[in-house]
C-alpha cells in the first residue's frame, strides 16, 4: 500500500508536470505542429534545388524598367489591429518600445502621393504565396511567429511586384523616387558594420532573381525555424531564419564578394550585370543603430531634416517586446512548476519524518515494573 507521504508527492508531480505540459501545448500552436511535419517530407520532394533553379546560370541583366511606385506595408494581424495599436500606444521620443504612431505609416502615402499602396494581412499574404510561390507555403504556415512570418512576405513581394517595402514603424520625410532612379535592387546597411543588411526598408524591380536566392535560404533553414527550449523563443532563430541575417546571407552568395565588395558592402555595386545600391547607417532610412534612444529621440525632435536622410526607421521594437513578453510568462510558469515539485519533496520529507517511530535510537522496554525489581 502506498505510504501517505509518497501518496501525496506523486500528485503533486502529477499536478505540476500536468500544468507544465498543458503550458507547453498552449505555446504551440497543433496545427503548426501538423505542417511541421508536412514540411520534412514536403522538403524530401521539393528540395530548396526547385527554388534554386530558378536563378539564371549566367550573369543577370539589368532590368529595363526602373523600380516601380508601389510602396508596401505588412501587419498580419490585420488593419483593424494595427489601427487599434496606434490608438492604443502612446509614442515618445527615445522611449524603449514606443509601439506604433499612424502619423508614421501615413506620413509615407502623404509624401509618396501618387504611388500604388499595398497593405499585407495574413490572408492577402497565404493567397499571394499559395497563387505564386506555392512550394513556400508549407514553410510560411509553419512560422509559428508573426515575425518569422512578416519576414519571409517581405522578398516574396518584391519578386512579386517590386517596389519599395518600408516597416510601419518608419516615418518619411522626403520622397525617394530620385534615390531609386536607375537601380535594381537598393537596400540598408543595419549598423556600422560593412557588412550587415536590415530587412525593414529595400526596393527592388519585380521578378529580380535576388530575391529568389532570399526565399531559398529561408526555405532550407525553414526547420529550424521554431527551435526553442522549453518553449522558450529565441531572438538569433528569428534573425537567422527569416530576419536580416538571410538578407545579409542571400546577398553574400549571390554577389560572391567579388572585387572589391570583400572589404565592405556600402556604395553602389554591379552584380551579374545588375545595379545594386547599399546605402550606409546614417542616409536613406537608418540614421542611428536600432538601440541607440538617445539618437532616435533627437532624429524625432529635429526641425529639419539631416543631411542623407528620406525616413527615419525609428525602431519600435514591438515584435521583440512581443518574444520578452513571452518569454518571461513561460519563466514564471517553470518557476510555479518548479517550486510546486519542491513543495511536494519537502512535504514528503516532513510526513516521512513524522511517521518514523521513536527517534534518537531510545529503546522502550516492554518489562514489567516486577521484573525490573528483581
Amino acid at each position: 500500500m502506498i505510504k501517505p507521504c509518497l501518496r501525496t508527492i506523486l500528485l503533486l508531480v502529477v499536478a505540476a508536470c500536468t500544468f507544465g505540459l498543458i503550458l507547453i501545448v498552449t505555446q504551440s500552436d497543433p496545427v503548426s505542429q501538423h505542417i511541421v511535419r508536412i514540411t520534412a517530407s514536403f522538403r524530401t520532394r521539393v528540395s530548396s534545388q526547385d527554388v534554386a533553379q530558378r536563378l539564371p546560370s549566367v550573369d543577370t541583366v539589368a532590368s529595363p524598367e526602373p523600380i516601380p511606385k508601389i510602396l508596401h506595408h505588412v501587419f498580419l494581424d490585420g488593419l483593424d489591429k494595427l489601427e487599434l495599436a496606434e490608438t492604443a500606444v502612446g509614442t515618445q521620443p527615445g522611449q524603449l518600445f514606443p509601439g506604433y504612431n499612424s502619423s508614421w505609416r501615413q506620413s509615407c502615402r502623404e509624401v509618396h502621393p501618387s504611388w500604388k499602396y499595398m497593405f499585407w494581412d495574413n490572408s492577402r499574404a497565404e493567397n499571394l504565396i499559395q497563387t505564386a510561390y506555392p512550394e513556400f507555403l508549407a514553410t510560411f504556415q509553419s512560422y509559428k511567429n508573426n515575425v518569422q512570418k512578416g519576414d519571409a512576405l517581405r522578398p516574396i513581394l518584391m519578386h512579386a511586384y517590386g517596389g519599395l517595402y518600408l516597416d510601419i514603424d518608419v516615418e518619411c520625410f522626403l520622397p525617394t523616387d530620385e534615390l531609386l532612379a536607375s537601380r535594381d535592387v537598393v537596400l540598408q546597411l543595419e549598423n556600422q558594420h560593412p557588412k550587415s543588411l536590415n530587412n525593414a526598408v529595400m526596393a527592388s524591380v519585380p521578378g529580380h532573381p535576388f530575391w529568389l536566392k532570399v526565399m531559398q535560404i529561408m526555405q532550407d533553414r525553414g526547420n529550424n525555424a521554431n527551435d526553442c527550449f522549453l518553449g522558450f523563443r529565441d531572438l538569433g532563430t528569428v534573425l537567422k531564419t527569416t530576419g536580416p541575417y538571410t538578407i545579409r546571407d542571400a546577398f553574400k552568395e549571390f554577389s560572391n564578394e567579388a572585387g572589391s565588395l570583400k572589404d565592405g558592402w556600402a556604395g553602389a555595386w554591379t552584380v551579374r550585370h545588375s545595379n545594386f545600391y547599399i546605402f550606409p547607417m546614417g542616409q536613406w532610412f537608418e540614421p542611428c543603430k536600432w538601440d541607440d534612444y538617445k539618437c532616435h529621440a533627437r532624429i524625432q525632435a529635429a526641425e529639419e531634416v539631416p543631411p542623407g536622410l528620406v525616413g527615419h526607421h525609428i525602431n519600435s521594437g514591438a515584435w521583440l517586446k512581443d518574444l520578452r513578453w513571452h518569454n518571461r510568462k513561460l519563466l514564471g510558469a517553470w518557476l510555479l512548476v518548479g517550486s510546486l515539485c519542491i513543495s511536494a519533496a519537502i512535504l514528503c520529507w516532513r510526513i516521512r519524518r513524522r511517521t518514523k517511530g521513536p527517534a534518537h535510537g531510545f529503546t522502550v522496554s516492554t518489562s514489567s515494573p516486577t521484573q525490573l525489581l528483581a
